[in-house]
This record gives C-alpha cells, sequence and structure tokens, in this order.
C-alpha cells in the first residue's frame, strides 16, 4: 500500500474522473472543481480511448491547469477499469470519483472536507444532487434520505432499509484505502458498481450524511448507465449476490441482508436471490421493495405505450413535485461551462 498524507485539519481530496468522449462537457467540471472553496489536490482524468478531437481538449485542461493529470487508458477498459487506473495514481486520504459530464456545485469538498476531519472513521461522505433532464428540461432534488451527520455501521444498514437511501454518484467522497480494501471498482457489477462500494464503505466503517445538494447529474438516455438498465439485470444480480456471499465480504453479509437494498438494485435482486444458491438473502423487506420496484416498473411502460408519461411529469413538475430551489441548474451549468472553455473548443467555434 502507498504512502498517504497525513490529514490535517481539512483533510485533501483528489478526484478520479473517468472520461470517454465528453469533451463537450469535461471543461465545465474542471473549472467547477477548480472554484471550489476547498481545491482538490490533483484531478486525474483517465481517458479511455476517446477520439483525438475529444482527447485534446483534455489535452488543453491539463496545459492549462497544473493539478490536472491526464493519462490514457491504452484501449476500452470500461468505467470500472478506468477509475482504477486513476485511483492506483493518486496520493490523497480522500476521493472522489466522478462523471466527466456531470457539474460539482459550490461548497462541495469544503463541506465533506470538514464532515470527514470530525469524523475520520467514516468509510465515506455524501450529499444529494440535482438531476437534470437536458432533453425535457425537468429537474428535481434527489436526496439520499439518511439522517444528517455521522451514521455507523448499523445505522447505515438499517436507515437504507426503513429510507430506501440512493447515493448519487458525483456527490460522494470515500476514503481511499478503505475503497481499496474493498476491492475498488468492481467491472463485473457494471452500472452497479459504485453502489455496491458505497455501501460496503457504508456497512464497515460507517458515513456522513450532509443534506445539501452537491453534484448536478445529467439524465442521459444514451448513457452507459441508462444503456446497462435497459437490459436484464439478473445476470449482474448474480453476480452481486455472488460477491456478498464470499468470504472477502463476509463482514457485511448481515449488513445486506438487514437493509435489503431492492430499491438500489432493482426487482432482479429478488429475482436472483429467489434461486436455490441465494436464497439465504430472502427477507420480507426484499420481497416487498423487489414487487413494488417491478409494479413500478410495469406502470412506467404502460403509461409510455399510452403516450402518458410525459403529460403526468408535466404536471408533477408544475404542481411542484419537482424542488423549485433546483431552477438554477442550467444556468449554473451554462455560467461553468463559458468560463471552462478550452483553447480547442474555442478555435472550433471561430471557424
Amino acid at each position: 500500500m502507498r504512502g498517504r498524507c497525513a490529514v490535517p485539519d481539512r483533510p485533501e481530496i483528489s478526484v478520479v474522473i473517468p472520461h470517454y468522449n465528453h469533451g463537450r462537457y469535461i471543461g465545465r467540471q474542471v473549472s467547477a472543481l477548480l472554484a471550489q472553496s476547498h481545491v482538490p489536490r490533483e484531478i486525474v482524468i483517465v481517458d479511455d480511448g476517446s477520439t483525438d478531437q475529444d482527447f485534446n481538449v483534455l489535452l488543453d485542461l491539463a496545459r492549462a491547469h497544473r493539478k490536472v493529470r491526464v493519462i490514457r487508458s491504452g484501449g476500452r477498459l470500461g468505467p470500472a477499469r478506468a477509475a482504477n487506473k486513476g485511483l492506483d495514481l493518486i496520493s490523497s486520504r480522500y476521493v472522489s470519483v466522478m462523471a466527466a459530464d456531470d457539474l460539482v456545485l459550490p461548497g462541495y469538498f469544503e463541506e465533506c472536507a470538514s464532515a470527514l476531519a470530525s469524523h475520520p472513521e467514516a468509510g465515506l461522505c455524501c450529499g444529494d444532487a440535482v438531476l437534470l433532464d437536458e432533453e425535457t428540461g425537468f429537474q428535481w432534488r434527489h436526496e439520499v434520505g439518511l439522517t444528517a451527520g455521522y451514521l455507523c455501521g448499523g445505522e447505515v444498514a438499517s436507515q437504507i432499509g426503513r429510507n430506501r437511501a440512493l447515493f448519487a454518484g458525483s456527490s460522494v467522497v470515500c476514503n481511499t484505502e478503505a475503497l481499496e480494501r474493498a476491492g475498488k471498482f468492481r467491472p463485473e457489477l457494471s452500472s452497479y458498481l459504485d453502489a455496491f462500494s458505497n455501501l460496503v464503505l457504508g456497512f464497515r466503517h460507517g458515513l456522513c450524511y450532509i443534506p445539501k445538494p452537491f453534484s448536478v447529474c445529467r439524465l442521459d438516455r444514451t448513457s452507459y448507465h441508462a444503456r446497462d438498465l435497459a437490459k436484464s439485470s439478473l445476470p449482474l444480480m448474480r453476480e452481486l449476490l455472488r460477491l456478498i456471499r464470499s468470504p472477502e465480504f463476509a463482514d457485511v453479509f448481515s449488513d445486506f441482508r438487514r437493509c435489503a437494498p431492492a430499491h438500489m438494485f432493482g426487482a432482479g435482486l429478488l429475482r436472483a436471490a429467489l434461486e436455490r444458491d441465494n436464497r439465504a438473502f430472502l427477507s420480507p423487506r426484499l420481497v416487498v421493495g423487489g414487487v413494488l420496484i417491478a409494479s413500478r416498473r410495469m406502470l412506467v411502460r404502460g403509461l409510455d405505450l399510452l403516450n402518458l408519461k410525459g403529460k403526468l411529469r408535466t404536471i408533477m413538475y408544475r404542481t411542484k413535485r419537482y424542488s423549485g430551489e433546483c431552477e438554477v441548474a442550467p444556468l449554473v451549468f451554462q455560467a461553468v461551462e463559458l468560463h471552462g472553455d478550452t483553447q480547442s473548443e474555442r478555435s472550433a467555434r471561430r471557424q
């Protein structure tokens, strides 16, 4: 294990960004990170086989900002392996692994660093996020749904099971060594990899929750995560349960069973738990959660067939179902994008 920096009053945080053809967005993300009141120690961008044009955007950023480091993955590794490659290169006690096309909000790292300085035993610190559907303009606050402050591992399992808590990946800061001991990000879990890692860290070490929005997350129907959710999740859930049954995670087996996070992993978790080798995971909470999620998805598909889903979302939006405090999100995106233009982007516009 490589050495870590000593923890000061406000510990340093590194950033790892797996990147693939997001040159249009990465400049504003880097600008927002460098504008933090508690500036990250380093920003490691792992390019995972982008086009030359998008890679040149990264080179411009590295030339303009000494804290930005760009490396190439050497081929299409996928988000998990690209993130793990970046984790091998950082030197801070804490790390935030985030998407290139999301956007961090002011105060994110300062709030997390203060909480982690007070609770260095925590495996992670998390906050809420603003979800932004750029296609429709809908946006709403995604709340994790835990009690504010520090929660020990047992409390994390109880509250996740009771409150259906969901983590927003770009609003999480992890203890780097704890993440390494958990095996970093598991490529075999595909788009569920960060949810699994966050749960393991929370169960083992506890977590700090700050009920504030820390990032804006774009909802992109063509993204890796969206494409993966459209597939059958049963093979992924089998792999997830195999991992939890393994000796490596024996210490958190009971926590996974107690919280039954079907809401986080989908109804496929229930289907996998019904198989003979996995029946030890079955619990009333998992059965109820899995059935509710399956019913909800059937309803959404039915509304899509009747062309009613968009109308209902509009009604919910207009009746303030979506948080009005998030209305500034598009303006934040626009302002940071203008500030974060790279030389390549400016040249392209002049042409």
